[in-house]
């Protein structure tokens, strides 16, 4: 039975692969990329940290962690804003979605 290598980077790859994604490459140029970085995997991390309110004050370390993780195995992390998702009617059912298509 054949095997082929499967593409660590493969849904990172359609928004910096091509010539068509020349604009997306050059703004990750501008946010400190190297060419190597390319081949990494992009993950985003949902953060819900805010010092509003002690049920999200601990957030921050959580998501430092899961950097810190993708990071050590090769990716590329990226923060997002877990509470701009939720205010726009995705709610928690998108974050599951979300979670579910790494």
């Amino acid at each position: 039975m054949a095997t082929f290598p499967i593409k660590i980077n493969r849904r990172s790859a359609n928004i910096t692969e091509g010539k068509s994604r020349a604009p997306n490459r050059s703004m990750y140029y501008a946010m400190g990329y190297q060419e190597g970085d390319f081949v990494k995997p992009m993950v985003g991390v949902a953060n819900g940290h805010s010092t509003i309110t002690p049920c999200n004050s601990g957030l921050q370390k959580l998501a430092d962690a899961a950097v810190a993780g993708i990071e050590e195995a090769g990716g590329n992390a990226h923060f997002w804003d877990a509470h701009h998702f939720g205010r726009h009617g995705h709610g928690h059912r998108g974050h599951e979605v979300l979670a579910g298509q790494s």
